[in-house]
């Protein structure tokens, strides 16, 4: 069925570099979580009377906390697999007849973490781009359709799964083709999510600055940029694998949770941390020249009139005022509300 790797070897590669994507994408969760928790502290105090903490009010910190125990979970399985291929199926002898064994128990709950890792990653990137277009529900049907698709899809696919006969390749089943199907919604959601996101905060940008002196944005427009691109250059390295039936499509499938996680956590922290440099009030002198040229002469009579250069500097105070931006609230750093 593959070529040139082994399902041991693929299982293998998987746990490490599972592992290794799995510490980045914790660190930047956590990073995310801190910054969304204090801009919450600051942008949506708690309602008189209420109980619920202001910062369980965002989507965006449910998002991360879903994802961060999806991803989570997603690592400790793979994990308690690599014990019983080793250890404790056939007394560790057989490891490559328990991976081919797909209606086990935990490869089916791996597969169900994964489509939730999954659909909870869109879901967040739909979200964004909602809330960017001012919450316009027009631009987020068709990424609303293809992540229903990818549900089903994925709920298919797990299904599958515990239909399988033992030992039995999954492209001799009609999984292949919810696999397939699956691809291609998320591939759709994030492209076009992305595009439509960059169009509409460049657009906004290019006609502020013009009445208004906004921060540069092209920070928050690259690292978006790069983070779908790492989403979809890594989700056509499973396709293509998956359609060499080569057992790479074992480490790029399992990985992708993470790898998700890591394209959005990169845009909430860029953005996050933008918003935190400009939350902070501080205030700054401005200098101004201007440049005079005098009346009279010097003791030469010859010598030409000399300029006079005069600097004037102006306070300038940025204030801690977070419900007075303009000319938009995606600038002070990103996002504001995501």
């Amino acid at each position: 069925m593959s070529a040139g790797i082994s399902v041991v070897e693929a299982n293998l590669t998987t746990l490490w570099l599972g592992t290794m994507l799995y510490a980045i994408f914790l660190l930047l969760a956590v990073s995310s979580s801190f910054f969304i928790m204090h801009r919450q502290v600051y942008l949506v105090p708690r309602r008189p009377g209420s109980k619920t903490l202001s910062v369980l009010q965002s989507p965006m910190i449910m998002g991360v906390l879903l994802l961060l125990l999806g991803n989570t979970a997603h690592w400790i399985i793979t994990v308690v697999r690599s014990y019983q291929a080793f250890v404790y199926y056939e007394g560790g002898t057989k490891p490559m007849q328990f991976y081919l064994d797909q209606p086990q128990p935990s490869m089916v709950t791996l597969t169900g973490v994964l489509v939730f890792c999954m659909v909870v990653g869109d879901a967040m990137l739909i979200y964004r781009t909602w809330v960017v277009w001012s919450y316009n529900t027009y631009v987020i049907i068709f990424p609303a359709i293809s992540v229903l698709g990818f549900t089903t899809g994925g709920i298919g696919v797990t299904y599958e799964f515990t239909r399988f006969p033992p030992f039995t390749s999954i492209y001799d089943t009609t999984a292949d083709g919810w696999v397939i199907a699956d691809v291609i919604c998320t591939l759709c959601i994030n492209v076009y999510c992305t595009a439509v996101i960059t169009w509409k905060i460049w657009g906004v940008h290019n006609k502020s600055r013009e009445f208004y002196r906004v921060p540069n944005l092209s920070g928050v427009l690259v690292v978006m940029i790069e983070s779908a691109a790492l989403y979809t250059t890594w989700a056509l390295f499973y396709f293509a694998s998956f359609q060499a039936k080569s057992e790479l499509q074992n480490v790029a499938a399992e990985t992708m949770p993470a790898i998700g996680g890591i394209s959005l956590m990169l845009i909430n922290v860029r953005a996050l941390i933008g918003w935190v440099r400009g939350a902070t009030g501080h205030e700054t002198t401005t200098p101004s020249s201007l440049e005079f040229k005098t009346d009279t002469y010097a003791q030469d009579a010859g010598s030409p009139p000399m300029p006079v250069r005069v600097e004037v500097r102006r306070p300038t105070t940025t204030e801690n005022t977070l419900n007075d931006r303009e000319p938009t609230k995606m600038f002070r750093g990103g996002f504001e509300y995501i």
